[in-house]
């Protein structure tokens, strides 16, 4: 499993941690590595390169994305 789909499965199960992704999304997903490329990526809702990042190619797989409305 990548960085990323353990930082997707952590945010999608931890109601803590979408609060914290929330205050600082970027912050959250230093804290599980993830590279500049792949944060960027989520903060721009780019779910196909997520899905290449990942490794995952099934178009069965979505991602969640939580958007810092107070930036």
């Amino acid at each position: 499993m990548t960085e990323l789909n353990h930082f997707f499965e952590d945010l999608a199960r931890d109601a803590a941690l979408q609060g914290k992704y929330q205050l600082d999304p970027q912050a959250v997903m230093a804290s599980y590595g993830l590279s500049d490329e792949a944060t960027e990526a989520v903060l721009m809702g780019n779910t196909q390169r997520l899905k290449q990042l990942s490794g995952e190619d099934d178009d069965g797989w979505s991602f969640l994305i939580i958007m810092n409305m107070s930036s």
